[in-house]
């Protein structure tokens, strides 16, 4: 399978999880949070902002980001940040960084050079 072959397949799975997604894409207080969008063809888009849960749905689907990210911090203006009312406090902990004894059973990767494969850790 070609490269584009190979995105356009992911982009439709993508569009068909955002369609079928629906009631599980939420974002709480919606038009207050700066949105970000990242494209498969590495093309980023942010300070968008949305009136409804409904409104971000639809523009997923029709432009399928491979992310979608939502602000911490909560704005009056949020596709200018300004007027900053508030944030939420949050904790980004790395999974891989835990080394617990079921990663050889949940961990697998591939090597993009060689194709070789293995569960765990890469080397």
């Amino acid at each position: 399978m070609s490269r584009s072959n190979h995105t356009d397949f992911i982009v439709k799975a993508f569009r068909d999880y955002y369609r079928r997604k629906k009631m599980i894409i939420s974002v709480d207080d919606i038009a207050r949070r700066e949105i970000m969008l990242m494209h498969f063809n590495g093309k980023v888009v942010r300070y968008l902002s949305f009136h409804s849960q409904e409104e971000l749905r639809n523009r997923l689907v029709n432009d399928v980001p491979a992310h979608a990210y939502y602000s911490a911090s909560k704005y009056e203006k949020p596709e200018r940040m300004e007027g900053w009312l508030g944030m939420e406090l949050l904790f980004d902990i790395d999974a891989d960084k835990l080394h617990l004894p079921c990663k050889y059973q949940h961990d697998y990767w591939i090597c993009e050079r060689c194709g070789m494969k293995g569960r765990g850790s890469a080397p």
